[in-house]
């Protein structure tokens, strides 16, 4: 890697990183509102309920109140059997004028965080019975309804309407309190109460990691599809980027070995002239010819090689035509045995063809077909360093053909398996010329097979040679 690769990766990683602590921020910020939100919602719940007991037993000491008065039971210290314990009334009749009973009920005695409930008492004829009842509840800055703190029984009955209350939402059922560590004097409650235990102590939910996650789940799933996105394009970006060089480096050894093999028939045709043109050509007509054989190959040879060329370029820029027709693929494999022969004797080495089944026909290109066979041989025959042994086998099935080429060559390394059939790419990559060759055969080998609806795959082990099997079906489009 690079100065500019290392450059690249290290943009992308911190982008992803800072990517990645700019959502975990939002992502935390968002957890902390929606736990402020479920603290709020508790809160103002738990308030209620102390405001629903609050009013259950105002109106309960009320309602006793008036129907004692009503019946004349008064002038007396009572304590008011539903609320035993809880609540002391003192009431003092005072007579005033014809026409008016103020009556003062209030907790006795009158402290600070104490409630006053006055009661008058007006004629609206002058006769007897014939009254209005006012009640009013003045409640002081701490709204204690002449209750006393810390009551057990209060306790339990807050709680239980509380929980009544929960059971209606969809917050946590887990629940406590615990005291204040610290009380904040700058904010004002604007429903305080003196039930123990909200007296200076703070409502919590337990188990509220999955409610809490649920309250954010929306942010959660963007971020992760933010995150996601990103780190695809990123990963697209940086694979697009390696495919380039390494189709850049793949290219310059193609250009270098394709270099080195258009230096050869150059030179040999070069020397084969000067030769003719010196003392050779005069003295010696038979060396003449033999030079002028030479010359004729080397540019024959030349020329296949810039056909090969162009006819990549071809393959490239559109789709080749395949001739569809009826061969018999035995037939084909057969020619091209018959046309390697001479360079399988050359190297001492031998092809053995056999065959199972009787029908080997199938609609396909002869020649491009050929030109497969032709390219596996010749790589077979490349890659093995003495005395070739070529096994080809082919077999006919019901809805295709098996074709099967083994080889003792040297093998292909498990990590280029999956590169073999890439365009320039050669096993091992780099400026070798020991071994002639472009890196396209096997490229085009592969095309051609999918284009008839095949499949092709290897199987090597470095040292042991190369199985090559193909599978085509008699009739594809």
């Amino acid at each position: 890697m690079n100065r500019g690769q290392r450059g690249t990766m290290t943009l992308m990683v911190s982008s992803l990183a800072g990517l990645l602590l700019f959502l975990g921020f939002w992502l935390h910020k968002g957890f902390q509102e929606a736990e402020d939100v479920m603290l709020q919602q508790g809160n103002l719940l738990y308030k209620e309920s102390l405001q629903v007991v609050e009013d259950s037993l105002f109106q309960q000491v009320v309602a006793t109140f008036i129907s004692r008065v009503q019946t004349g039971d008064s002038l007396h210290l009572f304590q008011d059997s539903n609320a035993e314990g809880l609540i002391d009334l003192t009431i003092k009749q005072v007579r005033g004028h014809s026409g008016t009973i103020s009556t003062d009920v209030s907790a006795s005695p009158p402290e600070k965080g104490s409630s006053r409930i006055t009661l008058r008492i007006d004629s609206i004829d002058g006769q007897p019975g014939d009254t209005m009842i006012y009640l009013e509840r003045y409640e002081s800055s701490s709204a204690a309804f002449i209750l006393r703190e810390k009551d057990p029984q209060l306790d339990s009955l807050v709680r239980q309407t509380f929980a009544t209350k929960l059971a209606t939402t969809d917050l946590p059922p887990h629940y406590g309190f615990r005291p204040v560590e610290k009380v904040d004097t700058t904010k004002v409650d604007l429903m305080p109460s003196r039930f123990a235990p909200f007296h200076h102590q703070e409502l919590y939910f337990e188990q509220a990691t999955s409610y809490l996650l649920g309250k954010i789940s929306g942010q959660l799933v963007f971020s992760l599809f933010l995150f996601s996105l990103t780190a695809l394009a990123f990963g697209a970006l940086y694979r697009s980027n390696q495919r380039a060089l390494q189709y850049t480096q793949l290219k310059s050894d193609f250009i270098s070995n394709m270099t080195h093999e258009l230096k050869t028939p150059i030179t040999t045709v070069g020397v084969a002239i000067e030769a003719i043109k010196g003392f050779v050509a005069v003295n010696d007509r038979d060396k003449m010819l033999e030079y002028l054989d030479i010359s004729e190959h080397e540019l024959g040879r030349l020329s296949l090689l810039v056909d090969k060329v162009l006819k990549l370029s071809m393959f490239e820029n559109e789709v080749p035509t395949l001739k569809r027709e009826a061969l018999d693929l035995r037939q084909v494999a057969q020619r091209v045995i018959d046309a390697m022969t001479i360079q399988v004797e050359q190297q001492q080495g031998q092809v053995v063809f056999t065959t199972e089944g009787d029908d080997f026909t199938l609609q396909g290109d002869a020649v491009h077909l050929t030109n497969v066979l032709y390219n596996l041989m010749d790589n077979s025959l490349k890659y093995t360093r003495q005395h070739p042994e070529l096994s080809l086998a082919l077999t006919a099935r019901t809805n295709g053909l098996l074709l099967r080429l083994q080889d003792n060559g040297i093998g292909i390394p498990a990590a280029y398996q999956d590169k073999v059939f890439d365009r320039f790419f050669r096993v091992p990559a780099g400026d070798r010329h020991n071994v002639k060759g472009y890196g396209l055969g096997l490229t085009y080998v592969a095309d051609i097979i999918h284009r008839h609806g095949g499949t092709i795959a290897l199987q090597s082990e470095p040292g042991q040679g190369t199985i090559f099997l193909i599978e085509l079906p008699r009739n594809h489009g």
